[in-house]
Order: C-alpha cells, then structure tokens, then sequence
C-alpha cells in the first residue's frame, strides 16, 4: 500500500480564500502589550482592510500562595504573591499570504505570548 502522498492530492484550497482568524495576546506587563498591539495595528493596516482595533478583555488576577523555608524554629512560613495577566484579542479576516505575514510579524515579540486561532 502506498502511503505517501503527493502535492496533487492535498487539496490547499483557494489562494484568495478569507479566514476568520483570532489572535489571542496575554504578557505581564501592561506597557509591552500595549506597545505590541499598536504596531501589528500599524502593520496590519497596511495590507489588511478590514483590521479593527484590539478588544481589551479583563485583566486576569491570579494569586500564588509559597511555602518559604522554615525559620529555624519549625515554623513554616507562607509568602503570597499576585500576578496580573492583561490580555488583548484582534479580529480579523485574511488570506493565506496575509496570514503568513502576520506571523512572520508577530514571531518578533518574545515577551508576549500569542495564540492565533482559525474559525469557521
């Protein structure tokens, strides 16, 4: 039986067929995110049409609870700390090539972690 597969039998779809696409941004600091989401809102207007803003979800509060060393007299001793996640969303429809140069675009932030979603 014959398993490979060859580029004919991949049906890729057309080139100019839009996506729904949702890309998801989330980072610790408010400044970077920010920063982050105006310029891929620059660099998206520039070949996207329809870009919108970014919609600016609830701020994410998590609290981590440690156990620290004992102080020598068999106490334990818990620190508790708070960690703030901010997170923004975009909208958008694009083509493939579209899409490939959002990636390319937005590989350039490692600080701020990024989810892009396909929808139907």
């Amino acid at each position: 039986m014959d398993t490979e597969m060859k580029k004919q039998d991949i049906d890729v779809g057309s080139a100019m067929e839009t996506m729904k696409v949702c890309i998801d941004m989330a980072s610790l600091e408010e400044k970077r995110i920010n920063k982050v989401c105006r310029e891929f809102y620059e660099y998206g207007k520039t070949f996207i049409d329809n870009l919108q803003r970014e919609v600016v979800l609830p701020k994410k509060i998590e609290s981590i609870t440690t156990l620290r060393n004992p102080s020598g007299q068999g106490t334990k001793k818990w620190s508790r700390y708070k960690m703030i996640i901010h997170l923004r969303n975009f909208y958008l429809e694009a083509t493939h090539q579209q899409l490939e140069k959002v990636v390319q675009f937005l590989k350039n932030f490692p600080h701020v972690e990024i989810n892009l979603s396909i929808q139907n």
